[in-house]
């Protein structure tokens, strides 16, 4: 024995010597997984970087189309303010006649609020016949100091008649705009095309004012201007507002905003030439000569009347933040350090199966012998139960090769058929994989049946049922000769009990029928010794004698009742007048509540029964009646049972009749139990499901109550009738 110890160590430890060699577990083909693996986690890591470098330039997109548009908003907001006091004033010239007071009056409140609107000024179209009544009418609304200036060569001029504030522009005054070459263009251009129509920014006023005006035609009320000629003809003059540039961008854009200090911009004046002229820029435009690239350039066009204002943004260095700039790189190399302990992981596990595969191989080949030389049964089963493989064990407990069990199903060892069907609905289990304990009887090649515990581990996963089987048949029948021996006993108790109380019952009896008898003796004797014989004193000495004799035999008789009211265990037998319904009810109860969710019984009672009375011990009759509940049910999913109790004033009895469904192994038992009813004991052997058992305790208990017990069977079709008969009248104590 030592040395096969040393030989199996030492073939364990070869074997795992040799897996140590792991030169062939890293070869390709078993660790393929592990590199395809690690080529999908690079190709996740390339588009992890490209994910991650797409949605930071959509932030940085986002981010900056929002600063740009919220600079442009304001702009637009700002202009579109100014062209609504334009319109605001323009609407009085589309409305009524316009004198100097009413333009004073509308036009002063918008420029005082609006320091970027130098002026709101009516230019009126004045021929050169026209000159010196435009004179005449500009003082009579109180111009009185106007002066035409600058003088001008022409056919045509375009002199200032109304305007506003008054104060800061009395110089302007007469001021003939046919002298400035780009706002007569732009007012030809506004008389022509009847839109509005805006200059190009310049100094507008010297020395160092830069500007532009703003020009909405203005036409004779009631005449018509559709076609060019019409409106040459019809001409009255230009609205003009006149804008500071300069401040027009700065209330535009105000303080400015957290989101204007991550760009830079410019705005360009685009000429006739295609030329440009910057105009405005923001504080940190200086940024830009620097020399740093740009991440985002745009360009956005600034609408005024029929002119564009080119807006030039760019971002500033560092826009969104530096860890933006290494967030993509820094994405790449954390996945691919992550592909890389992946790789390793399966890699790992990969080997590790082989390795585990490896020594399974090798100590396969080993543990055959253990399998092949065990007592116990390890076969393989398809899910349907059919043998697939059997170590040579069968041979030995059913005495049947195991090839030729192979192939065969399972079940053609069964003997029993509600064995068979519990085998089937272990089986058909809807688990991945289940492994139950169980034991069956089974029969071999020589007709001997035998007793096998088997270990079923059911895989659906598999498809298979994997299976250890050992004979315990020795087990079983020294199993049940216990479990004999114990109802035996059990049954050999209680007709002890009935024995010793039936003793109980025919001494307190006979003691109370001997007792009567000897107190009318006394009795007789007393008047004796009351008359008068010849021979007094002999007369007196035997009625001494017989009296004293009576009252011994009384004391002797009385000692006989007081020992005979105990019983051999100190439990008496409580009689009493009980009502059976009551007794009825809660026994049915009390089954019920022991049944599985599967078993379902009913009682049904007659009318008689609820009113039937009868002389027992509540606590016997409860038991009993539990007893035949569950001897009538036994086995069975569904059972009425019907009881009819009647009372026989005639023979002083109570007669109970509990009528149940067929049972075939409840009417086994019953003739069983009739053939046998003289040698019970002995006959517990034949039991089952303890039915017998029960029928002994019932008849036991009934013949204590001082009753009889009769059982019959119907045939499994028809039912079985359990006849107890009890008395109507307590019986004497």
């Amino acid at each position: 024995m030592e040395q096969n110890n040393q030989s199996n160590t030492a073939s364990y430890e070869k074997i795992l010597t040799d897996v140590s060699k792991k030169a062939s577990v890293y070869r390709l083909s078993k660790t393929y997984p592990a590199y395809i693996v690690l080529v999908i986690t690079i190709a996740i890591s390339f588009l992890i970087k490209d994910f991650t470098t797409t949605n930071v330039e959509s932030a940085r997109k986002a981010t900056f189309d929002k600063a740009v548009t919220s600079v442009m908003n304001r702009l637009e907001s700002q202009y579109l303010n100014k062209v609504e006091v334009q319109s605001s004033m323009l609407g009085l010239y589309e409305r009524s006649f316009v004198v100097r007071d009413v333009f004073e009056l509308y036009g002063s409140i918008p420029v005082g609020t609006n320091p970027s609107i130098l002026s709101i000024n009516f230019v009126e179209r004045v021929l050169e016949e026209e000159v010196p009544h435009f004179v005449f009418m500009m003082r009579s609304e109180g111009y009185y100091d106007i002066k035409l200036h600058p003088e001008v060569i022409d056919d045509t001029h375009y002199y200032i008649e109304y305007f506003v504030p008054l104060m800061s522009n009395l110089d302007r005054s007469g001021y003939d705009f046919a002298s400035d070459s780009i706002m007569k263009e732009a007012i030809e251009k506004c008389m022509d095309s009847n839109m509005v129509v805006s200059t190009e920014i310049y100094n507008i006023r010297p020395p160092d004012t830069s500007g532009f005006y703003i020009l909405a035609p203005v036409y004779e009320r009631d005449k018509p201007f559709e076609t060019l000629d019409e409106r040459r003809e019809n001409f009255k003059g230009v609205l003009v507002l006149e804008l500071n540039s300069e401040l027009f961008f700065e209330y535009a854009l105000g303080n400015g905003t957290p989101s204007d200090s991550t760009i830079v911009f410019e705005f360009v004046d685009i000429h006739g030439d295609s030329s440009e002229t910057k105009i405005y820029q923001s504080d940190n435009y200086s940024l830009l000569e620097t020399g740093y690239q740009p991440y985002l350039r745009d360009v956005k066009d600034l609408v005024a009347a029929d002119r564009i204002v080119k807006a030039k943004f760019a971002t500033i260095p560092d826009f969104g933040g530096k860890i933006q700039n290494y967030l993509p790189m820094m994405s790449f190399f954390i996945s691919l350090i992550l592909s890389i302990i992946f790789f390793a992981f399966i890699l790992s596990v990969t080997t590790s199966r082989a390795r585990a595969l490896d020594i399974a191989e090798r100590m396969t080949r080993s543990q055959r012998r253990i399998v092949d030389s065990s007592m116990d049964i390890i076969a393989v089963m398809d899910s349907n139960g059919v043998w697939k493989s059997m170590n040579p064990a069968a041979a030995q407990i059913f005495y049947i090769p195991p090839e030729n069990l192979i192939g065969q199903n399972i079940d053609t060892l069964f003997v029993d058929e509600a064995e068979l069907k519990s085998f089937r609905d272990l089986i058909n289990t809807d688990e991945p994989e289940l492994t139950e304990r169980v034991d069956y009887q089974m029969q071999r090649s020589d007709g001997d049946l035998r007793w096998i515990n088997w270990s079923f581990t059911i895989s659906n996963v598999d498809g298979n049922i994997y299976c250890i089987g050992r004979d315990v048949t020795l087990e079983k029948l020294a199993e049940k000769q216990a479990i004999l021996r114990s109802k035996q006993m059990q049954l050999a108790e209680r007709f002890t009990r009935e024995a010793s109380e039936f003793k109980t019952y025919f001494m307190t009896k006979l003691s109370h029928q001997i007792r009567n008898s000897l107190t009318g003796i006394i009795g007789y004797l007393q008047l004796l010794a009351a008359k008068v014989y010849e021979t007094e004193e002999e007369h007196d000495s035997y009625l001494d004698f017989a009296e004293q004799s009576s009252e011994e035999l009384f004391t002797f008789v009385s000692d006989i009742v007081d020992a005979a009211t105990v019983s051999g265990d100190g439990e008496g037998v409580e009689i009493s007048t009980i009502k059976f319904a009551d007794t009825v009810r809660a026994t049915e109860k009390i089954v019920k509540e022991s049944l599985n969710e599967s078993q379902h019984f009913i009682i049904e009672m007659s009318e008689e029964s609820k009113t039937a009375t009868l002389v027992a011990d509540p606590r016997i009759l409860s038991d009993t009646l539990t007893e035949v509940y569950t001897v009538l049910i036994s086995q069975m999913d569904n059972c009425t049972i019907q009881i009819n109790a009647q009372e026989n004033p005639y023979e002083g009895a109570t007669e109970i009749q509990l009528f149940a469904t067929g049972n075939k192994t409840v009417e086994d038992m019953i003739e069983v139990f009739k053939k046998r009813k003289n040698n019970l004991i002995e006959a517990l052997e034949e039991d089952k499901e303890d039915i017998l058992l029960r029928l002994a305790t019932v008849a036991s208990n009934v013949r204590r109550m001082n009753g009889t017990l009769t059982v019959e069977t119907f045939g499994s079709e028809e039912g079985n009738i359990i006849m107890i008969t009890l008395p109507l009248q307590k019986k004497l104590e």
